[in-house]
């Protein structure tokens, strides 16, 4: 009741009749606002994924491997060997098997090595020859020639070879001064030297020969039943050279010239008659008085010209070209 009372004396305002400003109502504080409820998803929110782990290096691509060739004897790189044997390498689909091309190649500057040599130049040299044989010189005048042989032999390394030689000739001794008179020369040669080869791969085997020993020269005359015999033993140089050329690996053939010349020594005359040796006498050439009809500067120089074989039998184990 007072409450209605007191609404209506303000309502009707003061009793003076001036209105009175009404007063600022009051803002009503705020109501607080209720909480969110929570919101319960269906599912679970799935947690955020990293980032993205940074991109690895790409692996090298592996080489693409050759086909397998089943029982194939021949390696990827034999062409020749694998077209020779095309009944086993084969690929699967029936091609022949062809390598994958190679990118190795040796440097230009690289020399190639050399080609085995396919003759024997190492090992026993054993050689012979027959030819034409005579003499040079004054003493020589009636000896026209006759059959010569000779031998060796020695150990050969590459481009020298020691050798032993033995060498001579025999053949008719014609005198025109004396018509009746028969007659016959032989020569000898012994001797220990060294030879040459130049070549060094041809098939060509050219020498030069040097050697030192013993020159003897043998001069037989006769007439009815006497017979003188003349012999002359010297020291003596041997020259040798020969062009030879390889038949086989280790046989060579060719022409082969030497020639002697003697020094010092002695000779040596001989006579017989049907009742036996009459008369021998020796002098040393150097003895010789300078009215004597034999001149040293006049006796035999031997000189043949041989058709000459020589073998080498191989020591070492050669590498077939």
């Amino acid at each position: 009741m007072h409450t209605w009372i007191l609404l209506g004396t303000l309502a009707l305002g003061p009793a003076d009749g001036s209105p009175d400003p009404a007063p600022a109502e009051p803002t009503a504080p705020a109501e607080p606002t209720a909480p969110a409820e929570p919101v319960t998803p269906d599912e679970p929110a799935a947690p955020a994924e990293p980032a993205a782990a940074p991109a690895e290096p790409a692996a090298p691509a592996e080489p693409a491997a050759e086909p397998v060739v089943a029982q194939c004897p021949c390696a990827p790189d034999e062409v020749e060997c694998r077209k020779r044997h095309d009944d086993v390498c084969l690929y699967g689909g029936g091609a022949i098997a062809t390598p994958p091309p190679t990118t190795d190649t040796a440097p230009e500057s690289q020399p190639k090595p050399p080609a085995p040599d396919r003759y024997v130049r190492i090992g026993v040299l054993v050689g012979a020859g027959i030819g034409y044989g005579t003499c040079v010189a004054a003493y020589c005048d009636g000896y026209k020639g006759g059959f010569a042989g000779n031998a060796e032999i020695g150990f050969r390394w590459r481009f020298v070879a020691p050798v032993v030689t033995l060498g001579g000739s025999v053949g008719p001794e014609d005198i025109p001064e004396f018509p009746g008179v028969s007659g016959s020369m032989n020569l000898l040669d012994v001797g220990a030297g060294v030879q040459f080869y130049p070549s060094v791969r041809s098939m060509f085997d050219p020498f030069l020969g040097i050697q030192l020993g013993f020159s003897s020269s043998r001069l037989r005359l006769s007439e009815g039943d006497v017979v003188v015999t003349e012999k002359i033993s010297r020291g003596g140089v041997r020259l040798s050279a020969g062009i030879l050329f390889y038949v086989h690996r280790a046989i060579s053939v060719g022409p082969r010239f030497d020639f002697t010349l003697p020094f010092a020594g002695r000779t040596c005359v001989t006579g017989s008659n049907r009742f036996g040796t009459v008369l021998q006498e020796c002098t040393n050439l150097s003895d010789l008085p300078s009215d004597s009809l034999l001149d040293p500067r006049d006796l035999p120089k031997p000189l043949s010209i041989t058709l000459h074989v020589r073998a080498t039998i191989p020591t070492t184990r050669a590498t077939p070209k």
